[in-house]
């Protein structure tokens, strides 16, 4: 058995929502600057406890073979640990009540793919993951929407040219997909029980436990690509219009080496989407005419996927693809029509 361990401290912020609880409190405690830190314990993970040096607070997790489960501890300074555990996004949220209009938002719920989080006693909890999420519906609106601070240490030179380490606190938005973030929340003020300070840790799950596994992409709206060969239509977009594609790429395993990096920095994880238009004759060979960022023929495309038609109707078959940047033979292909 291979045993990994990271420690890293986190900010605190204000939360009202409980789940997982733990014990013992001792009696001294001045709630004021409440902190935590938390420990990370992989057993049978192959690479160790990693993590991204571009989001130094968030941990990277294999989401095959051995080392499925991430023991998490959490230490907390001046407050009792009465720990509670939450997980976001919350699972099994249900629809949005109303979509927005003339947007690709995608429908659906994600819940099952967020995993688990129990406590296992003491200040100590295990997150049992299951599979790389991707956030759709209500589960993506609170993943955009969600508001935490983290705290990490980085080493940065003084006047003098030492080395030296400082803490960063740093505010942030979002859940990024194929991420879960936890939340472990203590007592904050002995006058109100209600009252709670939390601390935040970032999860990113990958495909495999070592740099060759393949990325997953995921693409809305996108034609099915099961039976094989449709090239129904998936959106109309008049001449001249605008239509915004929601997709990205998840899963991509760190990279290790010089090698397998290329100039990415060590264990940095490349989650970028190339974004093409194609336009052929034929279904078949549409996609494989497709060009980074469109044309003038058959469209053009943004970097983050929104897709302007042309002035001019196209004769024969339109295509929307988005590739995978470290591996771009991974894609999803959208046909669409221009009126």
């Amino acid at each position: 058995m291979k045993l990994c361990l990271k420690i890293f401290a986190i900010a605190v912020i204000a939360a009202s929502t409980y789940s997982l609880s733990g014990c013992a409190t001792p009696s001294a405690f001045t709630y004021q600057n409440i902190g935590f830190s938390f420990a990370y314990e992989c057993t049978n993970c192959p690479l160790g406890i990693i993590y991204n040096p571009t989001y130094p607070w968030t941990e990277l997790m294999p989401n095959t073979g051995q080392g499925g489960v991430l023991w998490i501890t959490a230490y907390v300074t001046n407050a009792p640990p009465i720990l509670t555990w939450k997980q976001y996004p919350t699972p099994n949220l249900s629809q949005p009540a109303t979509l927005p209009t003339g947007s690709s938002q995608p429908v659906g719920e994600s819940g099952s793919q967020i995993g688990t989080i129990q406590a296992a006693g003491g200040n100590t909890a295990f997150y049992a993951q299951n599979g790389v999420p991707v956030y759709t519906g209500q589960a993506l609106l609170q993943a955009q929407s969600m508001q935490y601070n983290v705290t990490y240490q980085t080493e940065v030179m003084n006047a003098l040219g030492v080395p030296i380490l400082t803490t960063v606190n740093l505010a942030q938005t979002g859940i990024p997909q194929g991420d879960v973030l936890f939340g472990v929340s203590v007592p904050s003020d002995p006058a109100n029980p209600s009252a709670v300070a939390t601390g935040y840790t970032l999860v990113q799950l990958f495909n495999n436990n070592s740099a060759s596994g393949p990325p997953s992409v995921y693409l809305v709206p996108k034609t099915p690509t099961n039976p094989s060969g449709l090239t129904t239509s998936v959106v109309n977009v008049p001449r001249n219009g605008f239509y915004a594609f929601y997709g990205g790429v998840v899963g991509a395993s760190p990279c290790l080496t010089a090698t397998t990096c290329g100039t990415n920095p060590m264990d940095f994880v490349d989650t970028a989407a190339i974004w093409e238009v194609g336009g052929a004759s034929t279904a078949a060979s549409c996609a494989a005419a497709a060009i980074q960022g469109g044309s003038t023929t058959y469209g053009t495309i943004s970097t983050t996927g929104v897709y302007t038609a042309p002035a001019a109707i196209p004769s024969g078959f339109v295509c929307i693809v988005m590739a995978a940047h470290i591996q771009p033979s991974v894609t999803a292909i959208a046909y669409i029509t221009i009126s």
